[in-house]
């Protein structure tokens, strides 16, 4: 039996998160990178970077270290669906990759606690 906020914060961090955070630090920052610079390694240091920035209030500083890396690896993947696989599809890959992320973490602490 979980309160109705564990039900909107579940609801939030699987569907809404991934969605507004990849169209944010992923896909806004490649358009704004992409116009200066033209390097991979720019655009997944910066997108990481901002990523875990954003998530220094709800984790402190081990919530920022473990999203950089998330981020990194997410905005790995956007770059590599965007050159290999689903190119117009990208965007909704990473979001989906992000959403499992989030559904792993969410049962981990599940299980935890």
């Amino acid at each position: 039996n979980l309160p109705d906020l564990d039900y909107a914060r579940y609801f939030s961090s699987l569907f809404l998160a991934p969605i507004i955070e990849t169209m944010i630090f992923i896909v806004l920052v490649h358009l704004a990178m992409n116009k200066f610079f033209k390097s991979d390694i720019s655009f997944i240091a910066t997108s990481a970077l901002f990523f875990g920035a954003y998530h220094y209030p709800s984790g402190g500083w081990f919530s920022v270290v473990i999203t950089t890396i998330a981020g990194a690896i997410l905005a790995y993947a956007y770059k590599y669906f965007l050159k290999k696989l689903f190119k117009d599809h990208a965007a909704f890959a990473v979001m989906f990759i992000h959403m499992l992320y989030n559904l792993a973490l969410i049962l981990i602490y599940r299980i935890g606690n």
